[in-house]
């Protein structure tokens, strides 16, 4: 008989090209896609997602970027504050200070709390991404990434959805969805205009 890994607490380090669904990414805790412990906060956020694909948007993978954006910006705001406050929960939760960088926390509680940061919109744009592909099979993959922009924050996370030898990156942050055959053209425009405002 198989045993899930995911059942024994054996999870994966997300990472570019890796399944995010049950895995764990690190960043102020081990940050835990855990569909597999809390599946109702990730089926919330599934719904808004199936509110915006009204028919055709998963023949176009910009039309589906577009989707997956604002469903996850409707289940999630981007605010450091809110998520800082959702580890300080967490950690008087469990006696502790702070969370470490091995504790583990899961996403749900972000979905809960509707706000995280760019890695959190990230990893749930992803799970969205693979729980879609589960119900439906579109073809899509997701790839959770950091793009390592020079002048950008160097933990700064999004997603890049794929399918044949079409892509898009969804910048959950930003609210922004680029077809990566755009890339680096429209990244080089966009984040010099990010880095005009933050200087004014």
């Amino acid at each position: 008989m198989a045993v899930n890994p995911v059942q024994l607490g054996e999870r994966h380090v997300i990472g570019p090209d890796t399944p995010i669904l049950g895995g764990v990414y690190y960043r102020y805790g081990a940050n835990v896609v855990d569909f597999d412990q809390a599946p109702r906060p990730y089926d919330v956020a599934y719904e808004h997602l199936e509110e915006y694909l009204t028919g055709g948007e998963e023949e176009s993978l910009l039309s589906f970027g577009y989707a997956l954006n604002w469903a996850v910006n409707d289940t999630m705001v981007s605010d450091r504050h809110l998520a800082g406050a959702v580890l300080r929960q967490e950690a008087l939760r469990r006696g502790q200070l702070v969370i470490g960088d091995r504790d583990e926390i899961g996403l749900s509680g972000f979905i809960n709390a509707a706000a995280g940061v760019c890695r959190h919109q990230a990893l749930l744009g992803g799970a969205l991404v693979e729980l879609l592909q589960a119900r439906r099979d579109t073809g899509i993959r997701a790839s959770f990434e950091l793009p390592q922009i020079p002048g950008l924050n160097p933990h700064h996370a999004w997603l890049r959805c794929t399918r044949d030898d079409d892509g898009v990156v969804v910048d959950f942050d930003q609210r922004k969805v680029i077809p990566v055959k755009s890339l680096p053209s429209a990244l080089d425009y966009y984040y010099s205009q990010v880095e005009s405002l933050a200087a004014a």
